[in-house]
């Protein structure tokens, strides 16, 4: 789960136009870092949910740690003469089996909160080596993709 910070303050200050940039530009970002199996949404305002199917945690942080990387070397210019980077805090989890997804989320945001707490354009982790794709689908069904067997592709 990754979350802007400090996003209202930006906002507030510089205008919903502003913070749609904001947003857009974090989209684009998180596009480029991840793969073609790899799924990111918008989970509300500016929150983000990323998928990475067969990723262990510390493969996880390896792309958490691209896309923040990627996001803090974007300048933002809300008014003239004003250069502003935004960051991101991220928790990275994997689901466990039997696990209730109201649980999972849950304990992802807390780990995003904590990233955040470790100071802004942070990460935390929750460490596993086991790969979950099989796992987060099947208990999440409503996001589960339609995998063509043959080439490997996701159907929409």
């Amino acid at each position: 789960m990754l979350d802007i910070d400090n996003f209202k303050a930006f906002n507030d200050a510089y205008g919903h136009v502003e913070g749609d940039q904001v947003l857009f530009r974090l989209g684009q970002v998180v596009k480029r870092c991840l793969r073609e199996t790899d799924f990111a949404y918008r989970y509300g305002g500016e929150e983000f949910t990323i998928l990475l199917p067969m990723t262990t945690s510390a493969d996880g942080a390896v792309t958490a740690e691209r896309i923040r990387v990627e996001f803090k070397k974007e300048t933002f210019s809300p008014a003239p003469g004003q250069d502003i980077h935004v960051t991101v805090g991220i928790g990275i989890a994997q689901y466990q089996p039997q696990e209730e997804l109201k649980a999972f989320v849950h304990r992802v945001d807390q780990l995003m909160y904590q990233g955040k707490g470790a100071g802004r354009t942070g990460f935390a982790v929750s460490r596993s080596r086991r790969k979950a794709w099989r796992v987060i689908l099947a208990s999440i069904p409503y996001l589960r993709p339609r995998i063509s067997r043959s080439r490997r592709e996701v159907i929409r």
